[in-house]
């Protein structure tokens, strides 16, 4: 049986349902100019691989694992780029 199957059985809880595959696709949106500025302020990352020798990539064979990679490297590359410049 399919896991919604299961689901909509009650042999599982939906929660514990995950598709890392698809992914809903939205279009960002604001109410006006200033939380536009406000939103593009906040995404923007300094591009910290721009001027290095090594780029360092990950590659996982097990798409399960990628949750939890993505958010532990997003943090850390986060926490690199906030880091004031040593050189």
């Amino acid at each position: 049986m399919r896991c919604a199957t299961h689901a909509s059985r009650g042999l599982i809880p939906w929660e514990f349902i995950e598709d890392r595959l698809r992914r809903p696709r939205t279009v960002s949106m604001w109410s006006g100019l200033a939380e536009s500025a406000g939103a593009a302020a906040r995404s923007y990352r300094r591009g910290i691989w721009a001027t290095q020798p090594i780029v360092v990539e990950v590659w996982l064979e097990k798409d399960a694992l990628s949750g939890i990679f993505e958010d532990l490297l997003r943090t850390r590359l986060r926490e690199q780029a906030a880091r004031p410049s040593v050189c």
